[in-house]
This record gives structure tokens, C-alpha cells and sequence, in this order.
């Protein structure tokens, strides 16, 4: 068995998350990177370590606080946040789940409080509704703060406001505050507390028109804000929550699926046991007992292995993790999270895999990229099966030279920041965005390097369902380089990828020497490797040349002036292509080769082997024209063995 057990219960512990739900605000604009400014150097990719369930405030018996987080913990002028390059009067505020039947659904806000690094004078605190279907509602909430402090500022509402999420999915809670580009920029609090991180926004004009901007802030935490809830009746005496259910995204039919999740207490008392539920497809296949549980910060960790018949039906299939019972008995208040499920995909066989595709985001105007590269090297250190195409986009600071408009494309759909990676375009448990970001402290490379070998081990749970072959050749005289791309592919190809198949070649240089800023400070003769030069197809892939089970795509390429073919190289691979139905979760990158430009054959033969063992496959024109027959002039030849030759027909 491979080691993704271990990778899975990885995720488990260092991105535990409670069950909050992901809505879609439609009248949200998107920021293309991360906005915010730390007060001191920290570093927004930083591996987190799990959220602590520190001491809560001290409420009534009917109160609760609803919240990302619900304890005192707020943060240290020296570690404020800001946004000192869009100075003026903003509002911002946290997204709050609600739904219909929920323990706070029927409650009533009376007080709202904010934590503050810094004072920002008068404020207002206000909450909107989202409607149903995750667009912006009204503002129920909107109350004057005459003046502010650092630490909490309670604001007691002068009318209480009865919570009905009967047909909402929950709010947008903040307050206004003034930004300033002073040295008192840094006001906002950010905390790495709570079961899940909820996306903070920001309204204003940052950058393209008065509105709601997403500041893409979630690897800093939780922004302090919160609700206190008065019920009558109160809360439930005992009460569970369970956690995203964590699984490998394929398994093959015959084997054991691996599952991680975790459950944390949100009742008045602790219970004397619970029960989980296991189910596949909505029928109950395993039931996991805890007597006498230990709530430890992270939560009470359920984890397991469940086989798979081999007679599974081939495709998608849902895992569901539920509380049974608490102390015996079925609950029956606050259960709106106590079940969450996860899709995985039975297959049948695999092919090898060939290489690692990392797509590495990155710009010479990031100040931790370097750190990015760093971690990146680290990697190709540990193993030899990467291939590494760097894509360089700009920043509001500065154009990079290196960008170039296919890679703008490749860069939309995978991440929100610098410097970040994705691999094979695996979409994580509980991340923001396909890529991941790469900036973490310097002092934690190593861990770095070997988390991201655990995320790539994760990655190659889906399995190969093609291979990729590369074959070249190269006209040193006209610079034109021909590439042919073919592979074989299984049965269950069709099945989980089908008509979004597509072949993507890109081509990429080394050694080029540039300015890099490295944490403040411009780097003039800085060495960028990889850098991706040329998409040789649609930044998004094209339709791959099926004939059965097999493929060929064919190209030429005229390599520009100041390109030096000897730092080349040509990474092609095949994947899903990229759509609104999986721009995030299953894009699966099933297999990736990559060649050096220099070792492309460039001698033009004249008699082709025949020996009994190698044969002509297919022949070409120099045009890349495929050929029934001999024909006057050069003819490209593949033989059976996989290598081309190039030959003078006269």
C-alpha cells in the first residue's frame, strides 16, 4: 500500500476543518492576488499548525457565540493587517454560515463585537444577508461605534435581530473603518483559531470599481468578528460537530479506500461515548464507536479503511461520516452539521507514472518567490520524476518580462497569489485554490519540501490512464523544432475523462538572468530556470488525435531569435481541460512526460533501418503532414521502437 494513509491523515491534522459551507457570492469581484499587508514578516504560506480551541468567553447559559471562532483570542498590535495601499473608508466583514434549522436559526444577535491591532476611530458594525443562492442581500444590522480601542470592542445593539435562515445562507458580519497608509495601517486582526477559515471581504474600489473584493486572505486566519446569540431555551446540552471528510480521490476496485475526518464538541457537557456512521452511495457500511472520548484541540480524530469489491461499478461514488448517537441516542437538535460526505472514483487499472507535472506561479516582483524557488529545489533534491515549468505573471508593483499572455490563462484558473505551485493539478483537501501557496519561513524549507512530497504522493492516487511520448527534431538552420506527442490510453480514460481530454505542450528555458526582488531587496543577477517560454497548444490543451486507444498530436515550432535551444526543454501532458463543471476538483493531470530540446534528433538520414525488429510506424512531410506514402523531398519517419528519423526521398 502506498503511503497516502499517512498523507491523508496529514491533512487531517494540519488543515482540520469543522463543516462550513463553501457559498458562492456572485456579486463578489474576484482579486487576482493576495491584497492584504502584514504589519511584521509574516508570510502567507506558512504551513499552519492545527487551530486551538482556546478559552472561551464567559456567556450566559441561553448565549452563544456565532462566529469563525468563538473564543477571546485576537491579535497583537505587531501583528496587524492592513491595506495600506488603498487608503479611504472600507467596509469589511467575514462570512458566517447559517442554515435552516441551525442552532442560532431562531436566535437573536444582541451584541456584536470586532477585535482591533489598532485603533481606527469611529466605526460602524453591520450585518447583510446572502440570499439562497449566495448573492448579496439586505443590511438586517447597521449600528454606530462612536470610538474604538485595541483588543475587542463590544458593540450592544440597540435593537436585537431575530435570526430567520429560512431563506438565506448566511451573512456578511464586519464594520467600516478608515484605512490609512500611515503607521497606523495595520488595524486588522486575523487569528489561526476555529475549525474552518471563512473568506474575508472588503468593500471599496480596490482596483476595479466600487464593491465587494474577496482579499484572499484565508492563510492568515479567522478576521475577529462576532455575534453574540441569545435563544430561549438555550443550547443543546450535547452537541457534536463533524469535520470535512477527508478521502483519496480514486481507489482501485479490490482494494481498501482510506478516510480521515474528526468530530469536536460544541455542547454544554462533554458526552460519555458517540457513535459515527460510515456510509457509501447512502447506504451504512461501518459504524466507529467512542467511549469515554478525549476532545483534544484537534477534535476526536475517525479514521479508518473500507474495502472496495472488486465488482464496484467503475466512476463516482460518495463517502458519508455522520453522528449516530450521542450517549445512545439518535440527536435531534442543532444537526445541521453533523454529517459531511466526499466523493471518490472507482477504477480498474493504472499505467505507470511518468513524471510530476508543477506548475510553479511566480513573478520577479515577488518579494518571498525566491523562498518559493527554494522550496521547489529542495524538492527536485528528494526526487528525479519532476517536470517543472515556472509561469511568470505580473503584480501591481511591476510588469515581469517574463510573462507572456498564454501563461496569464494557466495562471487564472489555479491560484490567487505568489509564490504558489500546483501538482498535477490535484485539488487539495480543504484549499482555496488549486495551487498552494510556497512562502513559507525560511527555517521551515525542509518541512516544507517534505509536506509537498506528501501532497504529490496524494496526487498520484488518480491514476494514469495514459502515457506520453515525446519525439523531436530540430533544424538548427531555420530554428524549427517538430514535436510529436503520442501515447496509448486505458478503458477507463473515456470514463473519467471523455471529451474534456486534452494534450498540453509547453516549452520552457533555463538559465536566464534578471532582476528578482528577494524580501525587499532587488536581486540584479538572478538565475530563472524553467521559465515557460511558449504553449505550443490552447493554454487550456487541445483535443487529442484518438484512433482506438492510441494518440498523436503533432507541432511546429519556429524557436525565437534569443531563445538558447541547449537550456530547453519540452513538457507535454494530459489532463481534463479546464471548465466552469471543474475549474477546481478535477482537473487530474493524469500523466506528464518532458524532454530536452537539445537531445532532438537533427540529422537527416539517408536509408532507414530494416532490421527485423524495428519498423516504419507512420511517415510525415516536413510540414508535419502526414503521409500515406513515400514522397519527393524530407520525410519524417517514426519507427517501432519510438524513435524518428528524418530521410531524403528523391
Amino acid at each position: 500500500m502506498r503511503k497516502s494513509l499517512l498523507t491523508l491523515m496529514a491533512f487531517v491534522i494540519m488543515a482540520s476543518t469543522a463543516n462550513a459551507q463553501k457559498t458562492f457570492m456572485a456579486d463578489v469581484l474576484k482579486t487576482e492576488k493576495v491584497m492584504v499587508q502584514n504589519h511584521q514578516d509574516l508570510k502567507t504560506g506558512e504551513i499552519k499548525k492545527p487551530m486551538k480551541a482556546r478559552k472561551k468567553i464567559q456567556l450566559a447559559d441561553n448565549e452563544k457565540i456565532m462566529g469563525m471562532y468563538d473564543t477571546d483570542e485576537v491579535a497583537t498590535a505587531s501583528m496587524g493587517i492592513g491595506l495600506p495601499s488603498y487608503p479611504g473608508n472600507l467596509k469589511i466583514a467575514t462570512l458566517i454560515p447559517v442554515s435552516a434549522g441551525s442552532k442560532f436559526d431562531g436566535g437573536k444577535i444582541k451584541s456584536i463585537r470586532f477585535g482591533l491591532c489598532q485603533p481606527v476611530g469611529a466605526s460602524r458594525v453591520f450585518v447583510i444577508t446572502l440570499t439562497a443562492s449566495g448573492n448579496i442581500g439586505n443590511e438586517v444590522i447597521s449600528q454606530d461605534v462612536e470610538t474604538t480601542t485595541a483588543g475587542w470592542n463590544t458593540v450592544e445593539l440597540t435593537t436585537p435581530y431575530t435570526i430567520d435562515a429560512s431563506n438565506i445562507s448566511g451573512y456578511l458580519i464586519g464594520f467600516d473603518y478608515t484605512q490609512t497608509n500611515t503607521a497606523n495601517a495595520y488595524p486588522l486582526s486575523f487569528v489561526n483559531a476555529g475549525m474552518s477559515v471563512s473568506p474575508t471581504y472588503v468593500y471599496g474600489n480596490l482596483g476595479q470599481g466600487l464593491g465587494w473584493y474577496n482579499i484572499n486572505a484565508e492563510s492568515l486566519g479567522n478576521l475577529s468578528v462576532q455575534c453574540i446569540v441569545e435563544k430561549e431555551g438555550g443550547y443543546p446540552q450535547y452537541d457534536l460537530i463533524i469535520g470535512n471528510t477527508i478521502t483519496v480521490p480514486f481507489v482501485k476496485g479490490g482494494s481498501k479506500l482510506q478516510y480521515g475526518n474528526a468530530v469536536w464538541n460544541d455542547g454544554k457537557a462533554i458526552p460519555t461515548s458517540f457513535t459515527v456512521g460510515i456510509g457509501i452511495d447512502g447506504k451504512e457500511v461501518d459504524v466507529i464507536t467512542k467511549d469515554a472520548p478525549e476532545f483534544t484541540d484537534e477534535g476526536v480524530e475517525i479514521s479508518g479503511l473500507l474495502d472496495i469489491h472488486t465488482d464496484m461499478e467503475v466512476g463516482e461514488h460518495t463517502l458519508s461520516m455522520y453522528i449516530k448517537t450521542i450517549n445512545g441516542t439518535v440527536p435531534t437538535e442543532a444537526t445541521d452539521n453533523d454529517m459531511s460526505s466526499a466523493t471518490f472514483n472507482v477504477y480498474k487499472e493504472s499505467m505507470p507514472r511518468q513524471k510530476q507535472l508543477v506548475e510553479h506561479f511566480t513573478s520577479q516582483y515577488c518579494t518571498y518567490c525566491p523562498i518559493g524557488i527554494s522550496v521547489l529545489e529542495g524538492l527536485i533534491k528528494k526526487r528525479n520524476d519532476i517536470a517543472w515549468v515556472s509561469i511568470h505573471g505580473d503584480m501591481q508593483s511591476g510588469t515581469d518580462q517574463y510573462t507572456i499572455d498564454a501563461g496569464r490563462y494557466i495562471t487564472e484558473f489555479q491560484t490567487t497569489g505568489f509564490p504558489s505551485a500546483s501538482f498535477n493539478r490535484t485539488f487539495f483537501p480543504n484549499q482555496e485554490n488549486v495551487a498552494i501557496g510556497l512562502g513559507f519561513n525560511e527555517s521551515m524549507i525542509d518541512m516544507a519540501v517534505a509536506y509537498i512530497g506528501n501532497l504529490i504522493d496524494y496526487s498520484n492516487e488518480i491514476p494514469a490512464l495514459a502515457s506520453v511520448a515525446i519525439n523531436t527534431t530540430y533544424d538548427d538552420a531555420t530554428k524549427k523544432l517538430d514535436i510529436t506527442v503520442s501515447g496509448q490510453t486505458l478503458d477507463d480514460f473515456t470514463k473519467f475523462v471523455g471529451s474534456d481530454a486534452a494534450l498540453t505542450v509547453y516549452l520552457t528555458e533555463d538559465g536566464l538572468v534578471s532582476k528578482q526582488l528577494n524580501q525587499g531587496k532587488w536581486i540584479t543577477s538572478f538565475t530563472h530556470d524553467n521559465v515557460l517560454r511558449k504553449v505550443v497548444t490552447h493554454p487550456y490543451g487541445d483535443a487529442m488525435k484518438m484512433s482506438g486507444n492510441t494518440y498523436e498530436n503533432s507541432y511546429s515550432v519556429t524557436l525565437d531569435e534569443t531563445w538558447n535551444k541547449d537550456n530547453m526543454h519540452i513538457v507535454a501532458f494530459v489532463s481534463r481541460k479546464p471548465s466552469s463543471a471543474n475549474r477546481y476538483d478535477k482537473l487530474w493531470v493524469t500523466n506528464a512526460e518532458t524532454v530536452a530540446v537539445k537531445d532532438a534528433a537533427t540529422g537527416i538520414d539517408t536509408a532507414i533501418s530494416n532490421g527485423a525488429d524495428i519498423k516504419e510506424v507512420a511517415r510525415y512531410n516536413a510540414n508535419g503532414v502526414r503521409l500515406s506514402a513515400p514522397q519527393k523531398g524530407i520525410n519524417i519517419v517514426k519507427l517501432s521502437d519510438g524513435s524518428i528519423k528524418k530521410t531524403i526521398v528523391e
